[in-house]
């Protein structure tokens, strides 16, 4: 099974770290960075729903964190 990613160097990176980069690629300084992975929606969702008490960026951190632990435990299968 191969990471699903767009970039795969966004593991192991923290949500302040993943900020930092994705806002440093937004052209509009006025929109909210967002990860190619994982749109605002599925957050607001996640919140909405109380799956998630964490901000947007360490969501996503979470998110690529519990991707990769699923790909380790189909890698063992």
């Amino acid at each position: 099974m191969t990471l699903k990613l767009t970039d795969p160097k966004d593991v192991n990176l923290s949500g302040t770290e993943l900020k930092a980069k994705y806002d440093a690629q937004n052209p509009d300084m006025n929109a909210w960075s967002v990860h190619p992975d994982y749109p605002h929606e599925d957050w607001a969702q996640a919140a909405s729903e109380l799956d998630t008490l964490q901000g947007y960026w360490d969501w996503v951190a979470h998110q690529i964190d519990a991707l990769l632990i699923e790909q380790e435990e189909s890698d063992e299968d």
